[in-house]
């Protein structure tokens, strides 16, 4: 649950700049929200009496003066906002109850699930906030690990393209190998439409021949594709690599 001053500094991490103005239209409404079905005496003590520009402006200067935010710029539609180190540790301390015990178990479990599904990790304030706001860790891992059928035929395709080309399968390599998929394109102005484009790779082995075509209604964007007897793709190249 936020309090007016830690819901501020929430939305300047969310958001990384807000102009004063624009953040003072959030917290009127936050608050207004957060006042439904409250009693005068919570709404007292939750600190949610704020109805004017001039009330949200005076959280602001609170802010400012506990050198939680800091003006960045002045623009003429108000002073550019942005979270200070101490306004993201005071975040950090509100989702986390201090970095209690419950919160780095939650962490371990949190990251744990993701290694095993083999999974790059969320960022750690993702994760605050699942634990702040109560999110079950096994309903929350499922739904960024889960292979959906969407996440399936992209993996087909890929893996498809990179047998047919490149004769390597994706099956016999080890895990400490890596298949890094790089698309470059190109947009070319008007009057280059249709001249020859080349493609020069430096510190990378080339998989295969590479290709360079304009495949897109709009003949401006080129990209690279790979080349293979009669077939030309369009969807980019593959490097392999291991770690060493």
């Amino acid at each position: 649950m936020h309090n007016p001053l830690t819901y501020l500094i929430s939305l300047l991490e969310s958001f990384d700049t807000f102009t004063d103005h624009k953040l003072s239209e959030m917290l009127l409404r936050w608050a207004k929200d957060e006042r439904k079905g409250k009693k005068k005496a919570e709404i007292q003590e939750r600190g949610l009496r704020i109805y004017t520009d001039e009330d949200c402006e005076a959280l602001i200067e609170e802010a400012l003066n506990l050198q939680l935010i800091v003006v960045t710029d002045i623009t003429e539609h108000g002073r550019k906002l942005q979270l200070t180190h101490e306004g993201r540790l005071t975040l950090d301390i509100h989702l986390t109850d201090n970095f209690s015990a419950a919160y780095k178990k939650y962490e371990e479990e949190f990251n744990s699930i993701f290694v095993l599904a083999r999974q790059l990790p969320l960022p750690k304030i993702s994760i605050m906030k699942f634990f702040h706001s109560r999110q079950d860790i096994h309903t929350i891992t499922e739904h960024f690990t889960k292979c959906t059928t969407s996440k399936k035929v992209v993996v087909a395709y890929h893996e498809h393209l990179l047998e047919e080309t490149t004769g390597v399968e994706i099956n016999s390599l080890s895990d400490e190998h890596y298949v890094f998929h790089l698309a470059p394109r190109l947009f070319v102005p008007i009057d280059l439409i249709g001249k020859k484009v080349t493609l020069d790779i430096l510190g990378l082995k080339e998989p295969v021949k590479l290709a360079v075509s304009s495949p897109y209604p709009n003949k401006r964007y080129y990209i690279a594709g790979m080349k293979k007897g009669r077939m030309n793709t369009a969807s980019g190249f593959y490097s392999n690599r291991s770690p060493s």
